[in-house]
């Protein structure tokens, strides 16, 4: 049976390849994740109920619990993807945009 040729030279030249590979592609799943991120953030306004607007400040603060036995299997990267594709089709009424400050606040009281 004949094999396929051998794209790499060494063993090395492969891992590092294959490296290169996943730096990429976890730039793109990052890239993909704000840009659904930042189409949320503006379906629900913008900006937090005292007024905070800068994106990387504003959580997304779900008043009815979040439902942990959907999520808790699923990587942190996975379950925000995931949740953010999930939120463009219809954005829940239990879902509050708040800033981390309020988020934090609503926690605790």
């Amino acid at each position: 049976m004949v094999g396929r040729p051998k794209k790499y030279k060494t063993e090395e030249e492969r891992l590092k390849a294959r490296k290169e590979s996943t730096k990429r592609w976890r730039q793109r799943q990052a890239e993909v994740y704000h840009a659904l991120r930042f189409q949320i953030l503006d379906m629900l306004g913008g900006k937090c109920k005292c007024g905070e607007q800068r994106y990387v400040c504003l959580d997304l603060h779900h008043t009815e619990g979040i439902g942990e036995n959907r999520w808790s299997r699923k990587k942190k990267w996975e379950k925000s993807r995931i949740f953010y594709k999930w939120m463009k089709e219809g954005i829940p009424d239990d879902i509050q945009l708040l800033c981390a400050n309020c988020h934090r606040v609503e926690h605790s009281t």
